[in-house]
């Protein structure tokens, strides 16, 4: 059974959409995001470390980090400051040179998933200055009524929301 959710994908198996960057999320992973999302009444976030298929355009999510302690979360702001994010990345790297830095994710417990002008210059920031093999940079939100949404960023501009579907069983 093939339900569609906003936008965002986690799936079982992989459904290739056009010709349109396509993520992937480990079921379990996606089910973290969204309950860690639920138990907070501030924002969280982390970053999404994973690889791109060869050949097509699709990138699989492997791992995701949440809060460390020198994080900042408040209600309508998440700031990543700690530096074992970073850790996290350069361990995982370590082990498997193919995985990478494809993007971030935060919640919004009090709006939805619509970016923020802020969201949005953070984005663009990111994409500019980030140190990367993946060539598109995906942003996963998490709104009030734990309704996803992803944008993909291509080098210097916004490429597009990604639309997505989650297969069930």
């Amino acid at each position: 059974m093939i339900t569609i959710l906003k936008d965002v994908i986690a799936v079982d198996d992989i459904i290739l959409i056009d010709n349109n960057p396509v993520l992937v999320i480990k079921r379990d992973i996606y089910e973290e995001i969204i309950n860690k999302s639920k138990e907070n009444k501030v924002e969280i976030g982390g970053i999404l470390i994973g690889y791109k298929l060869e050949g097509i355009n699709e990138y699989r999510i492997t791992e995701v980090t949440f809060p460390f302690e020198n994080d900042e979360c408040y209600p309508t702001l998440f700031i990543r400051k700690d530096k074992k994010h970073n850790s996290v990345l350069k361990r995982v790297h370590k082990k498997d040179n193919s995985l990478t830095y494809i993007g971030d994710w935060h919640s919004h417990p009090m709006s939805s998933s619509n970016p923020s002008d802020l969201d949005l210059s953070t984005y663009i920031d990111h994409t500019k200055n980030s140190i990367t093999s993946a060539k598109h940079l995906f942003y996963i939100i998490v709104g009030i009524d734990l309704d996803i949404r992803v944008h993909s960023h291509i080098t210097k501009r916004i490429l597009k929301d990604i639309k997505v579907q989650i297969l069930k069983d």
